[in-house]
């Protein structure tokens, strides 16, 4: 598999687990069935009501690879904080209990690292509710990512698989001395750029090499599916993001961030104004502080979106509609 290599490292694959018999078995089946063997497989079932934790014992005593942890509930955040603590190996991955990956994905995205000298590698996914992945190409395409580069697949169509936990391949060191917020949800938004810029360098690979398993397809809007309060964790997210971007001080990554900021700020308004008439004053609040951004940020942004900005503030009502910000993927999160 690897010619040469007198020793392989060791990869650890961590499963946060909670409620997910429907789909648990599928997904240690493909951790499982890696090309690349040398792997640690550390499920921990957080708190679970339903059958996960035998599944996850019956897997663990058939595998010696397999590694359980049963604990009382406590978040998704708090438990990839979990794994990373038991996690051994030099390099490490996530995937979540309702995926599942595919059977080359460990070795091609060490390869990836390998070949590279990277420090973290990227492979992109598919989402759906099917079963199987495509063929992967012979002439896939490995993109190697340095300085601010790295920043800018937070912004673009790649969005998603540059802020998420899942569907890549860490350098154990770039966790040393930062985890998860605890009690938070978004909890991949608070450590996604830090991690990104403590990677020199970073390879994406345009392999589908990840399952992102949506049942109904996910695509509701905030009026028809249930927006939780606790999906504003993600705005401290983007503040501390806007932040730390303004501290590394590159110009076009603060404009990209303000103008991502904006567009997410409204769908979080919407979602409180439309499924909570009840937190009218906590309406009001995000309304004010969404001017402030704007206030603080329109310099930086073209025209065209200032006027897009500004009329979410002149006529919120009409904005929505215009604009379908809850059918926008691009600030659904």
């Amino acid at each position: 598999m690897f010619s040469g290599e007198k020793e392989l490292p060791l990869i650890t694959v961590m499963v946060p687990v909670y409620n997910g018999e429907k789909y648990l078995e599928r997904c240690i089946d493909s951790i499982q069935n890696q090309s690349y063997e040398k792997i640690e497989i550390i499920l921990i079932d957080d708190g679970s009501t339903d059958k996960s934790g035998s599944i996850c014992d019956k897997y663990a005593d058939g595998d010696w690879r397999i590694k359980v942890i049963h604990q009382n509930n406590i978040g998704l955040a708090s438990t990839r904080n979990r794994a990373l603590e038991e996690a051994t190996g030099e390099y490490l991955m996530f995937v979540d209990a309702d995926d599942f990956i595919h059977p080359n994905m460990v070795e091609i995205l060490y390869k990836d690292i390998l070949n590279n000298n990277a420090q973290m590698a990227i492979g992109s996914y598919i989402e759906g509710s099917g079963e199987e992945f495509p063929e992967i190409a012979e002439d896939v395409k490995v993109s190697v990512l340095t300085d601010s580069e790295k920043f800018k697949g937070l912004f673009g169509d790649q969005k998603l698989q540059f802020i998420v936990s899942w569907g890549r391949l860490y350098s154990r060191a770039l966790f040393e001395d930062i985890k998860y917020p605890d009690g938070r949800i978004h909890e991949d938004e608070y450590l996604a750029h830090y991690l990104l810029y403590r990677a020199e360098k970073i390879t994406v690979n345009d392999s589908k090499l990840y399952y992102y398993y949506k049942e109904d397809g996910g695509n509701e809007s905030i009026t028809q599916s249930g927006f939780s309060l606790k999906r504003l964790d993600c705005i401290n997210a983007l503040e501390d993001r806007l932040s730390f971007f303004k501290d590394y001080g590159d110009a076009e990554l603060i404009a990209l961030m303000y103008d991502d900021f904006l567009k997410r700020f409204q769908y979080y308004y919407y979602g409180v104004h439309y499924q909570f008439p009840d937190e009218a004053d906590l309406a009001r609040n995000l309304f004010d502080e969404y001017k402030n951004v704007y206030e603080e940020g329109k310099t930086m942004l073209s025209a065209g979106k200032r006027l897009r900005y500004s009329l979410f503030i002149i006529l919120p009502t009409l904005n929505y509609y215009l604009k379908m910000i809850m059918n926008s993927k691009s600030i659904k999160t």
